[in-house]
Protein backbone atom coordinates (compact mmCIF):
# COMPACT_ATOMS: atom_id res chain seq x y z
CA UNK A 1 0.00 0.00 0.00
CA UNK A 2 1.30 3.38 -0.97
CA UNK A 3 1.07 6.08 1.64
CA UNK A 4 3.16 8.72 -0.04
CA UNK A 5 1.64 11.86 -1.41
CA UNK A 6 3.52 13.41 -4.27
CA UNK A 7 3.43 17.19 -4.61
CA UNK A 8 0.83 18.49 -7.03
CA UNK A 9 2.66 20.61 -9.56
CA UNK A 10 0.70 22.96 -11.77
CA UNK A 11 1.67 20.86 -14.78
CA UNK A 12 0.40 17.67 -13.16
CA UNK A 13 -2.86 19.34 -12.12
CA UNK A 14 -3.42 20.78 -15.58
CA UNK A 15 -2.71 17.41 -17.20
CA UNK A 16 -5.25 15.79 -14.90
CA UNK A 17 -7.69 18.60 -15.67
CA UNK A 18 -7.26 18.10 -19.40
CA UNK A 19 -7.99 14.37 -19.09
CA UNK A 20 -11.03 15.07 -16.93
CA UNK A 21 -12.26 17.67 -19.42
CA UNK A 22 -11.83 15.29 -22.35
CA UNK A 23 -13.72 12.62 -20.43
CA UNK A 24 -16.55 15.03 -19.68
CA UNK A 25 -16.71 16.19 -23.30
CA UNK A 26 -17.06 12.60 -24.46
CA UNK A 27 -19.61 11.77 -21.76
CA UNK A 28 -21.70 14.87 -22.39
CA UNK A 29 -21.33 14.43 -26.12
CA UNK A 30 -22.67 10.91 -25.80
CA UNK A 31 -25.55 12.18 -23.66
CA UNK A 32 -26.35 14.83 -26.26
CA UNK A 33 -26.22 12.33 -29.11
CA UNK A 34 -28.41 9.94 -27.14
CA UNK A 35 -30.91 12.77 -26.73
CA UNK A 36 -30.80 13.42 -30.47
CA UNK A 37 -31.30 9.71 -31.21
CA UNK A 38 -34.31 9.62 -28.90
CA UNK A 39 -35.73 12.85 -30.32
CA UNK A 40 -35.49 11.43 -33.82
CA UNK A 41 -36.83 7.97 -33.03
CA UNK A 42 -39.46 8.41 -30.28
CA UNK A 43 -42.23 10.91 -29.59
CA UNK A 44 -41.75 14.16 -27.69
CA UNK A 45 -43.72 12.59 -24.84
CA UNK A 46 -41.43 9.54 -24.70
CA UNK A 47 -38.37 11.81 -24.60
CA UNK A 48 -40.05 13.53 -21.66
CA UNK A 49 -40.49 10.18 -19.88
CA UNK A 50 -36.79 9.32 -20.40
CA UNK A 51 -35.69 12.78 -19.27
CA UNK A 52 -37.86 12.69 -16.16
CA UNK A 53 -36.54 9.25 -15.13
CA UNK A 54 -32.88 10.16 -15.65
CA UNK A 55 -33.33 13.51 -13.92
CA UNK A 56 -34.64 11.74 -10.84
CA UNK A 57 -31.62 9.44 -11.05
CA UNK A 58 -29.40 12.53 -11.03
CA UNK A 59 -31.12 13.76 -7.88
CA UNK A 60 -30.54 10.31 -6.41
CA UNK A 61 -26.85 10.54 -7.27
CA UNK A 62 -26.65 13.70 -5.17
CA UNK A 63 -28.12 11.74 -2.26
CA UNK A 64 -25.84 8.72 -2.57
CA UNK A 65 -22.65 10.74 -2.87
CA UNK A 66 -23.65 12.21 0.51
CA UNK A 67 -21.56 15.32 -0.12
CA UNK A 68 -18.43 13.23 0.30
CA UNK A 69 -16.56 13.87 -2.95
CA UNK A 70 -14.58 16.93 -1.88
CA UNK A 71 -14.21 15.73 1.72
CA UNK A 72 -12.97 12.32 0.54
CA UNK A 73 -10.40 13.89 -1.78
CA UNK A 74 -9.22 16.07 1.11
CA UNK A 75 -8.98 12.98 3.36
CA UNK A 76 -6.95 11.08 0.75
CA UNK A 77 -4.56 14.04 0.39
CA UNK A 78 -4.21 14.85 4.10
CA UNK A 79 -4.28 11.30 5.55
CA UNK A 80 -2.81 8.89 2.99
CA UNK A 81 -1.95 6.30 5.68
CA UNK A 82 -5.65 5.60 6.34
CA UNK A 83 -6.78 5.80 2.71
CA UNK A 84 -7.61 2.08 2.52
CA UNK A 85 -10.12 2.38 5.38
CA UNK A 86 -11.50 5.60 3.92
CA UNK A 87 -12.16 3.91 0.57
CA UNK A 88 -14.10 1.01 2.10
CA UNK A 89 -16.13 3.37 4.26
CA UNK A 90 -16.95 5.51 1.23
CA UNK A 91 -18.35 2.60 -0.76
CA UNK A 92 -20.46 1.35 2.14
CA UNK A 93 -21.83 4.82 2.85
CA UNK A 94 -22.69 5.42 -0.80
CA UNK A 95 -24.48 2.07 -1.16
CA UNK A 96 -26.56 2.81 1.94
CA UNK A 97 -27.63 6.18 0.55
CA UNK A 98 -28.34 4.58 -2.85
CA UNK A 99 -30.95 2.40 -1.15
CA UNK A 100 -32.37 5.42 0.65
CA UNK A 101 -32.55 7.46 -2.55
CA UNK A 102 -34.35 4.68 -4.41
CA UNK A 103 -36.99 4.36 -1.70
CA UNK A 104 -37.57 8.12 -1.61
CA UNK A 105 -37.58 8.95 -5.33
CA UNK A 106 -39.67 6.13 -6.77
CA UNK A 107 -42.83 7.22 -4.90
CA UNK A 108 -42.31 10.76 -6.22
CA UNK A 109 -42.58 9.47 -9.78
CA UNK A 110 -45.85 7.76 -8.82
CA UNK A 111 -47.23 11.05 -7.50
CA UNK A 112 -46.60 13.11 -10.66
CA UNK A 113 -46.49 10.58 -13.51
CA UNK A 114 -48.41 7.76 -15.17
CA UNK A 115 -47.49 4.06 -15.40
CA UNK A 116 -44.93 4.66 -18.15
CA UNK A 117 -43.15 7.29 -16.05
CA UNK A 118 -43.10 5.06 -12.96
CA UNK A 119 -41.80 2.05 -14.92
CA UNK A 120 -39.00 4.01 -16.55
CA UNK A 121 -38.04 5.60 -13.23
CA UNK A 122 -37.97 2.24 -11.43
CA UNK A 123 -35.39 0.99 -13.95
CA UNK A 124 -33.37 4.22 -14.23
CA UNK A 125 -32.93 4.47 -10.46
CA UNK A 126 -31.06 1.14 -10.44
CA UNK A 127 -28.12 3.16 -11.77
CA UNK A 128 -27.59 4.45 -8.23
CA UNK A 129 -26.25 1.13 -6.95
CA UNK A 130 -23.60 1.10 -9.68
CA UNK A 131 -22.60 4.71 -9.22
CA UNK A 132 -21.97 4.10 -5.55
CA UNK A 133 -18.92 2.10 -6.63
CA UNK A 134 -17.50 5.14 -8.45
CA UNK A 135 -15.94 6.08 -5.09
CA UNK A 136 -12.76 4.37 -6.34
CA UNK A 137 -12.34 7.20 -8.83
CA UNK A 138 -11.98 9.77 -6.04
CA UNK A 139 -8.61 8.38 -4.98
CA UNK A 140 -7.23 8.94 -8.49
CA UNK A 141 -8.62 12.48 -8.46
CA UNK A 142 -6.92 13.09 -5.11
CA UNK A 143 -3.61 12.07 -6.70
CA UNK A 144 -4.28 14.31 -9.74
CA UNK A 145 -4.33 11.16 -11.88
CA UNK A 146 -7.51 11.52 -13.89
CA UNK A 147 -5.53 10.12 -16.80
CA UNK A 148 -5.68 6.72 -15.10
CA UNK A 149 -9.48 6.53 -15.11
CA UNK A 150 -10.64 8.81 -17.94
CA UNK A 151 -9.71 6.32 -20.72
CA UNK A 152 -11.89 3.70 -19.04
CA UNK A 153 -14.94 5.92 -19.03
CA UNK A 154 -14.26 7.20 -22.53
CA UNK A 155 -13.96 3.68 -23.98
CA UNK A 156 -17.16 2.42 -22.36
CA UNK A 157 -19.13 5.53 -23.29
CA UNK A 158 -18.09 5.28 -26.94
CA UNK A 159 -18.91 1.55 -27.13
CA UNK A 160 -22.33 2.09 -25.56
CA UNK A 161 -22.99 4.99 -27.91
CA UNK A 162 -22.30 2.69 -30.84
CA UNK A 163 -24.75 0.15 -29.43
CA UNK A 164 -27.41 2.85 -29.07
CA UNK A 165 -26.94 3.92 -32.67
CA UNK A 166 -27.34 0.35 -33.90
CA UNK A 167 -30.45 -0.19 -31.79
CA UNK A 168 -31.93 3.09 -32.99
CA UNK A 169 -31.69 1.90 -36.60
CA UNK A 170 -33.43 -1.35 -35.63
CA UNK A 171 -36.34 0.51 -34.05
CA UNK A 172 -35.62 -0.02 -30.35
CA UNK A 173 -38.27 1.29 -27.95
CA UNK A 174 -37.94 3.70 -25.04
CA UNK A 175 -37.40 1.08 -22.33
CA UNK A 176 -34.42 -0.34 -24.22
CA UNK A 177 -32.67 3.00 -23.94
CA UNK A 178 -33.53 3.26 -20.23
CA UNK A 179 -31.98 -0.17 -19.64
CA UNK A 180 -28.84 0.82 -21.58
CA UNK A 181 -28.56 3.88 -19.34
CA UNK A 182 -28.23 1.53 -16.36
CA UNK A 183 -25.97 -0.99 -18.13
CA UNK A 184 -23.45 1.71 -19.04
CA UNK A 185 -23.12 2.78 -15.40
CA UNK A 186 -22.67 -0.83 -14.25
CA UNK A 187 -19.87 -1.47 -16.75
CA UNK A 188 -18.06 1.80 -15.99
CA UNK A 189 -18.21 1.35 -12.22
CA UNK A 190 -17.05 -2.26 -12.37
CA UNK A 191 -14.05 -1.42 -14.56
CA UNK A 192 -13.09 1.55 -12.37
CA UNK A 193 -13.17 -0.68 -9.32
CA UNK A 194 -10.90 -3.21 -11.06
CA UNK A 195 -8.57 -0.40 -12.17
CA UNK A 196 -8.28 0.80 -8.58
CA UNK A 197 -7.73 -2.69 -7.14
CA UNK A 198 -4.97 -3.48 -9.65
CA UNK A 199 -3.11 -0.17 -9.40
CA UNK A 200 0.20 -0.78 -7.65
CA UNK A 201 0.05 2.52 -5.75
CA UNK A 202 -3.59 2.39 -4.65
CA UNK A 203 -4.23 1.84 -0.93
CA UNK A 204 -6.70 -0.99 -1.75
CA UNK A 205 -9.33 -1.80 0.91
CA UNK A 206 -9.51 -2.45 4.63
CA UNK A 207 -12.22 -2.86 7.24
CA UNK A 208 -12.99 0.66 8.38
CA UNK A 209 -12.87 1.63 12.01
CA UNK A 210 -16.13 2.95 13.38
CA UNK A 211 -14.59 6.42 13.53
CA UNK A 212 -13.88 6.50 9.77
CA UNK A 213 -17.46 6.71 8.45
CA UNK A 214 -18.43 8.78 11.48
CA UNK A 215 -15.70 11.33 10.71
CA UNK A 216 -16.65 11.47 7.04
CA UNK A 217 -20.37 11.84 7.67
CA UNK A 218 -19.79 14.29 10.51
CA UNK A 219 -19.00 17.02 8.00
CA UNK A 220 -20.53 15.61 4.85
CA UNK A 221 -24.18 15.66 5.93
CA UNK A 222 -24.16 19.42 5.40
CA UNK A 223 -22.68 19.00 1.94
CA UNK A 224 -25.12 16.18 1.18
CA UNK A 225 -28.06 18.46 1.89
CA UNK A 226 -26.34 21.21 -0.11
CA UNK A 227 -25.73 18.83 -3.03
CA UNK A 228 -29.33 17.65 -2.87
CA UNK A 229 -30.49 21.26 -2.88
CA UNK A 230 -28.28 21.91 -5.92
CA UNK A 231 -29.87 19.01 -7.78
CA UNK A 232 -33.34 20.19 -6.84
CA UNK A 233 -32.35 23.63 -8.12
CA UNK A 234 -31.21 22.18 -11.45
CA UNK A 235 -33.58 19.18 -11.80
CA UNK A 236 -36.61 20.08 -9.74
CA UNK A 237 -38.09 22.11 -12.57
CA UNK A 238 -38.60 18.89 -14.56
CA UNK A 239 -40.63 17.41 -11.69
CA UNK A 240 -42.83 20.52 -11.52
CA UNK A 241 -43.28 20.60 -15.30
CA UNK A 242 -44.25 16.91 -15.25
CA UNK A 243 -46.82 17.59 -12.54
CA UNK A 244 -48.31 20.71 -14.16
CA UNK A 245 -47.87 20.21 -17.93
CA UNK A 246 -47.11 16.54 -18.57
CA UNK A 247 -44.45 14.49 -20.40
CA UNK A 248 -44.61 16.35 -23.74
CA UNK A 249 -43.69 19.64 -22.03
CA UNK A 250 -40.88 17.84 -20.19
CA UNK A 251 -39.60 16.61 -23.56
CA UNK A 252 -39.51 20.11 -25.05
CA UNK A 253 -37.89 21.59 -21.95
CA UNK A 254 -35.32 18.79 -21.64
CA UNK A 255 -34.21 19.19 -25.26
CA UNK A 256 -32.97 22.68 -24.38
CA UNK A 257 -31.70 21.69 -20.93
CA UNK A 258 -29.52 18.89 -22.34
CA UNK A 259 -27.63 21.32 -24.56
CA UNK A 260 -27.17 23.97 -21.87
CA UNK A 261 -26.01 21.35 -19.34
CA UNK A 262 -23.16 20.37 -21.64
CA UNK A 263 -21.64 23.73 -20.76
CA UNK A 264 -22.69 23.64 -17.10
CA UNK A 265 -20.37 20.74 -16.30
CA UNK A 266 -17.14 22.11 -17.77
CA UNK A 267 -16.04 24.24 -14.78
CA UNK A 268 -17.05 21.49 -12.35
CA UNK A 269 -14.75 19.03 -14.13
CA UNK A 270 -11.79 21.41 -14.24
CA UNK A 271 -12.15 22.47 -10.60
CA UNK A 272 -12.38 18.84 -9.46
CA UNK A 273 -9.11 18.11 -11.25
CA UNK A 274 -7.31 21.21 -9.95
CA UNK A 275 -8.73 21.08 -6.40
CA UNK A 276 -5.70 19.19 -5.00
CA UNK A 277 -3.46 21.99 -6.32
CA UNK A 278 -5.63 24.62 -4.61
CA UNK A 279 -5.45 22.70 -1.33
CA UNK A 280 -1.69 22.43 -1.59
CA UNK A 281 -1.27 26.19 -2.17
CA UNK A 282 -3.48 26.89 0.83
CA UNK A 283 -1.57 24.43 3.02
CA UNK A 284 1.84 25.70 1.91
CA UNK A 285 1.24 29.46 2.02
CA UNK A 286 -1.83 29.85 4.26
CA UNK A 287 -5.43 30.86 3.66
CA UNK A 288 -4.60 34.57 3.93
CA UNK A 289 -1.61 34.42 1.61
CA UNK A 290 -1.29 36.39 -1.61
CA UNK A 291 -0.61 33.16 -3.53
CA UNK A 292 -3.84 31.53 -2.37
CA UNK A 293 -5.93 34.63 -3.10
CA UNK A 294 -4.35 34.95 -6.54
CA UNK A 295 -5.09 31.30 -7.30
CA UNK A 296 -8.74 31.83 -6.39
CA UNK A 297 -9.07 35.15 -8.23
CA UNK A 298 -7.59 33.68 -11.41
CA UNK A 299 -10.09 30.82 -11.20
CA UNK A 300 -13.04 33.21 -10.84
CA UNK A 301 -11.76 35.36 -13.71
CA UNK A 302 -11.42 32.42 -16.09
CA UNK A 303 -14.72 30.89 -14.99
CA UNK A 304 -16.85 34.03 -15.44
CA UNK A 305 -15.54 35.02 -18.86
CA UNK A 306 -15.57 31.47 -20.18
CA UNK A 307 -19.24 31.42 -19.18
CA UNK A 308 -19.88 34.74 -20.94
CA UNK A 309 -18.18 33.58 -24.12
CA UNK A 310 -20.09 30.31 -24.31
CA UNK A 311 -23.38 32.06 -23.46
CA UNK A 312 -22.94 34.55 -26.32
CA UNK A 313 -22.23 31.78 -28.81
CA UNK A 314 -25.30 29.79 -27.73
CA UNK A 315 -27.51 32.90 -27.76
CA UNK A 316 -26.57 33.47 -31.40
CA UNK A 317 -26.73 29.97 -32.84
CA UNK A 318 -28.31 27.81 -30.13
CA UNK A 319 -31.91 27.67 -31.47
CA UNK A 320 -30.71 26.88 -34.99
CA UNK A 321 -28.44 24.12 -33.69
CA UNK A 322 -31.24 22.69 -31.56
CA UNK A 323 -33.81 22.43 -34.35
CA UNK A 324 -31.18 21.14 -36.78
CA UNK A 325 -30.26 18.32 -34.39
CA UNK A 326 -33.62 17.50 -32.82
CA UNK A 327 -36.01 18.40 -35.62
CA UNK A 328 -38.66 21.04 -36.29
CA UNK A 329 -40.99 19.61 -33.64
CA UNK A 330 -38.60 21.01 -31.02
CA UNK A 331 -38.70 24.60 -32.30
CA UNK A 332 -40.38 25.74 -29.08
CA UNK A 333 -37.25 24.62 -27.16
CA UNK A 334 -35.05 27.31 -28.76
CA UNK A 335 -36.14 30.24 -26.56
CA UNK A 336 -35.77 28.03 -23.47
CA UNK A 337 -32.14 27.37 -24.41
CA UNK A 338 -31.45 31.10 -24.92
CA UNK A 339 -32.82 31.89 -21.46
CA UNK A 340 -30.98 29.00 -19.78
CA UNK A 341 -27.53 30.07 -20.94
CA UNK A 342 -27.85 33.47 -19.24
CA UNK A 343 -26.97 31.63 -16.02
CA UNK A 344 -23.69 30.23 -17.38
CA UNK A 345 -21.27 32.86 -16.00
CA UNK A 346 -22.65 32.37 -12.49
CA UNK A 347 -22.78 28.58 -12.79
CA UNK A 348 -19.12 28.63 -13.82
CA UNK A 349 -18.09 30.77 -10.83
CA UNK A 350 -20.16 28.60 -8.50
CA UNK A 351 -17.89 25.67 -9.35
CA UNK A 352 -14.92 27.64 -7.97
CA UNK A 353 -16.92 28.84 -4.98
CA UNK A 354 -17.93 25.29 -4.02
CA UNK A 355 -14.29 24.24 -3.74
CA UNK A 356 -13.45 27.39 -1.76
CA UNK A 357 -16.20 26.43 0.70
CA UNK A 358 -14.70 22.98 1.23
CA UNK A 359 -11.15 24.34 1.56
CA UNK A 360 -12.31 26.87 4.18
CA UNK A 361 -14.66 24.37 5.84
CA UNK A 362 -17.51 26.86 5.45
CA UNK A 363 -20.00 24.04 4.96
CA UNK A 364 -23.07 25.81 6.30
CA UNK A 365 -22.57 28.49 3.65
CA UNK A 366 -22.91 25.80 0.98
CA UNK A 367 -26.09 24.49 2.57
CA UNK A 368 -27.56 27.97 2.92
CA UNK A 369 -26.91 29.13 -0.62
CA UNK A 370 -28.04 25.92 -2.30
CA UNK A 371 -31.16 25.60 -0.17
CA UNK A 372 -32.04 29.19 -1.01
CA UNK A 373 -31.59 28.45 -4.71
CA UNK A 374 -33.70 25.28 -4.54
CA UNK A 375 -36.56 26.96 -2.66
CA UNK A 376 -36.54 29.89 -5.08
CA UNK A 377 -36.48 27.60 -8.11
CA UNK A 378 -39.39 25.43 -7.02
CA UNK A 379 -41.46 28.40 -5.82
CA UNK A 380 -40.86 30.37 -9.02
CA UNK A 381 -41.65 27.32 -11.16
CA UNK A 382 -45.05 26.97 -9.52
CA UNK A 383 -45.58 30.72 -9.88
CA UNK A 384 -44.40 31.22 -13.47
CA UNK A 385 -45.27 27.98 -15.29
CA UNK A 386 -49.05 28.56 -15.20
CA UNK A 387 -48.52 31.92 -16.95
CA UNK A 388 -45.51 31.37 -19.22
CA UNK A 389 -45.24 27.61 -19.55
CA UNK A 390 -41.75 26.18 -19.97
CA UNK A 391 -40.31 29.67 -20.57
CA UNK A 392 -41.33 30.54 -17.01
CA UNK A 393 -39.42 27.51 -15.78
CA UNK A 394 -36.31 28.65 -17.65
CA UNK A 395 -36.47 32.12 -16.06
CA UNK A 396 -36.95 30.55 -12.63
CA UNK A 397 -33.76 28.55 -13.16
CA UNK A 398 -31.71 31.59 -14.20
CA UNK A 399 -32.84 33.73 -11.27
CA UNK A 400 -32.27 30.96 -8.72
CA UNK A 401 -28.74 30.36 -10.03
CA UNK A 402 -27.95 34.08 -9.87
CA UNK A 403 -29.07 34.30 -6.25
CA UNK A 404 -27.50 31.01 -5.09
CA UNK A 405 -24.20 31.39 -6.96
CA UNK A 406 -23.51 35.10 -6.47
CA UNK A 407 -25.78 37.18 -4.22
CA UNK A 408 -25.72 34.61 -1.41
CA UNK A 409 -21.94 35.09 -1.07
CA UNK A 410 -22.53 38.42 0.63
CA UNK A 411 -24.69 36.87 3.36
CA UNK A 412 -21.81 35.86 5.68
CA UNK A 413 -18.42 37.28 6.60
CA UNK A 414 -16.64 34.05 5.60
CA UNK A 415 -18.00 34.01 2.05
CA UNK A 416 -18.03 37.77 1.46
CA UNK A 417 -14.48 37.62 0.14
CA UNK A 418 -15.71 35.21 -2.55
CA UNK A 419 -18.46 37.65 -3.49
CA UNK A 420 -15.87 40.42 -3.83
CA UNK A 421 -13.65 38.23 -6.01
CA UNK A 422 -16.62 37.30 -8.20
CA UNK A 423 -17.45 41.00 -8.58
CA UNK A 424 -13.83 41.69 -9.57
CA UNK A 425 -14.16 38.94 -12.18
CA UNK A 426 -16.88 41.01 -13.90
CA UNK A 427 -14.28 43.67 -14.68
CA UNK A 428 -11.39 41.35 -15.45
CA UNK A 429 -10.69 42.96 -18.89
CA UNK A 430 -10.55 46.41 -17.25
CA UNK A 431 -8.19 45.09 -14.59
CA UNK A 432 -5.94 43.67 -17.28
CA UNK A 433 -5.96 47.01 -19.09
CA UNK A 434 -5.18 48.92 -15.90
CA UNK A 435 -2.34 46.53 -15.11
CA UNK A 436 -0.91 47.02 -18.61
CA UNK A 437 -1.10 50.81 -18.25
CA UNK A 438 0.68 50.69 -14.89
CA UNK A 439 3.34 48.45 -16.39
CA UNK A 440 3.88 50.87 -19.28
CA UNK A 441 4.15 53.87 -16.93
CA UNK A 442 6.57 52.03 -14.66
CA UNK A 443 8.71 51.04 -17.60
CA UNK A 444 8.69 54.63 -18.87
CA UNK A 445 9.76 56.02 -15.51
CA UNK A 446 12.66 53.57 -15.31
CA UNK A 447 13.81 54.61 -18.79
CA UNK A 448 13.76 58.29 -17.79
CA UNK A 449 15.82 57.57 -14.70
CA UNK A 450 18.39 55.56 -16.65
CA UNK A 451 21.61 57.56 -17.39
Amino acid sequence: MSTSSAPFSRRRSIKSGVWATIQQFVTLGSTAITGIILARTVSVSDLGVFSFATNLASIGTAILTAGLAGIAIKAFVDKPASAHRTMTALILIREFFAILAYLVLLPISALVGDAAVVGATAIALLVLFARALDASELWFQAQARSGSTAPVRIAVVLVMLGIRLVLAFTGADLMTFVILYVVEAVVVSSLLLVRYARDRDSPKFAKPEIETPRALLGSSWILMLASLATQINSRGDVVVIQALLGSSAVGLYSAAARLSEMAYFLPVVFMTATFPRLLQVRREYGHKSRQYKQELQASYDRAFWAGVLIAVVILLIGPWVLTTLYGAKYEASGPVLQIHVLALPFVFMAAVFSKFIIAENALFASLTRNTLGAVLNIALNFLLIPHWGILGSAWATVFSYFVASYLSCFATKTTRVAGVQMTLAFIYPLRLLASAVRGTRKKGSHEEEAP
